[in-house]
């Protein structure tokens, strides 16, 4: 059996997500070492975010082409939804103090990142 690199990749995101939820149903409690982890240092946390996003993408694109990758990130709207529909008290009183702050200046790597891959598949789609 040969694996693609987007087999590996299918691979990884399927076993972080059995731990997840295998720690969610057992010790949901203990799930939140692993969020001050990864968020206790937002500055490092979006460099290695960024950089991860840079190597998953290159790998994607041996395969996919940019229009194929955005259209497939529809999916995850949904499904983030339906996460999110859980909690959505929490949610949007979270979504109060977010908004109360600078976001858009917190926020200015996202938006530069989002902006450049709307152009990008923007470009493809009507002008490549």
């Amino acid at each position: 059996m040969n694996l693609t690199a987007i087999d590996i990749m299918a691979i990884i995101l399927i076993v972080l997500s059995l731990i997840k939820i295998t720690v969610l149903a057992t010790k949901p409690k203990s799930w939140i070492k692993v969020a001050k982890f990864v968020y206790g240092t937002p500055g490092i946390t979006t460099i290695i975010s960024l950089i991860l996003a840079i190597i998953i993408l290159r790998y994607l694109l041996a395969e996919l082409t940019i229009v194929q990758i955005f259209a497939a990130m529809l999916l995850l709207v949904p499904l983030m939804a339906i996460s999110f529909s859980a909690f959505s008290k929490d949610m949007i009183t979270l979504a109060n103090k977010i908004i109360n702050t600078d976001v858009l200046k917190k926020s200015i790597v996202p938006i530069i990142v989002w902006i450049g891959l709307i152009i990008w598949v923007l470009y493809a789609i009507f002008i490549q």
